[in-house]
């Protein structure tokens, strides 16, 4: 049986083509993974289930792929504190790039970190300045945007003015 990088790209690329099989379109169903050296996920609505928790065999998969020489990367409109317990789990072989904040910020964490918040790199940031702030506050507050409520009646509106941080 073979061992090495040709072996474990054998895996994978067996792997990938299995799960490709089940694609109904003919471009996915055409495509093959030397083609491709990158994988990257949106988290919410495409990596995390339902209840915004990514499955061990989602992180699996990804340490796979990670394994494989595919570079796994994260795309989220999330803030980086958002991203910091997936990128705990998935324990990726590889560092990991995620673009957070809607595409405002890109940082690298390193392989199989276990203190994301620590451990990571920015490569660039991109704040909103003050005036842009001050411009979606002062929005915010002619219109009165009333904050969430947690009062389970559809019809409920707060009777004080919202807060804006």
């Amino acid at each position: 049986s073979a061992s090495g990088p040709a072996a474990t790209h054998a895996s994978c690329d067996a792997r990938a083509m299995a799960m490709m099989k089940q694609l109904d379109t003919a471009k996915h169903a055409s495509a093959t993974p030397s083609q491709y050296r990158m994988v990257a996920l949106d988290l919410d609505g495409t990596l995390l289930n339902k209840e915004h928790q990514l499955t061990e065999a989602s992180a699996e998969m990804l340490r796979s792929l990670s394994s494989s020489g595919f570079t796994v990367a994260l795309a989220t409109g999330r803030s980086a504190p958002a991203v910091y317990e997936h990128v705990k789990k998935l324990r990726l072989p590889k560092p990991l790039p995620v673009v957070c904040y809607n595409g405002a910020s890109c940082r690298i964490f390193p392989a199989a970190t276990t203190n994301p918040r620590e451990e990571q790199s920015t490569l660039f940031e991109e704040p909103l300045d003050d005036a842009t702030v001050d411009a979606v506050l002062e929005f915010a507050a002619r219109w009165v945007l009333s904050p969430p409520t947690t009062n389970h009646d559809p019809t409920h509106r707060p009777t004080t003015p919202p807060v804006l941080v």
